[in-house]
């Protein structure tokens, strides 16, 4: 990894009164997932999906994608890289992403957040 990022200044004028607005920032989620159980008990192929929210300051969600994940047979670990083009901001302050295991008949499972914070630059 080259950078990790947690604040992000942005120019005053990005944020409108209760106006979200798309900033384009080029940047990337990597992520590793492992397998819990050995795959010599267990060595079937896994797929599911993974949802990314992006929380604003105020609690909703701006922006949701959802893509696979699998792990092959045999594999125990697998690394995820979402490249995101930019994120929706409405105002300065605490924004997360939260990755969630979306698994088929089963309720949506929360694995973890990463925080990071905008700011107004003045």
């Amino acid at each position: 990894m080259f950078n990790v990022i947690d604040e992000l200044h942005l120019p005053a004028d990005a944020f409108k009164a209760n106006e979200k607005r798309r900033i384009l920032f080029e940047h990337e989620i990597v992520t590793l997932w492992r397998k819990t159980m050995d795959t010599e008990i267990d060595d079937r192929t896994l797929r599911f999906d993974i949802g990314v929210s992006l929380f604003d300051p105020n609690g909703a969600v701006s922006q949701r994608i959802i893509t696979p994940l699998v792990f092959e047979s045999k594999k125990r670990r697998v690394r995820l890289r979402i490249q995101l083009d930019g994120l929706q901001v409405s105002q300065s302050g605490d924004y997360l992403y939260r990755l969630e295991a979306l698994e088929p008949n089963r309720d949506t499972r929360e694995y973890f957040d990463i925080p990071f914070e905008v700011k107004a630059r003045t």
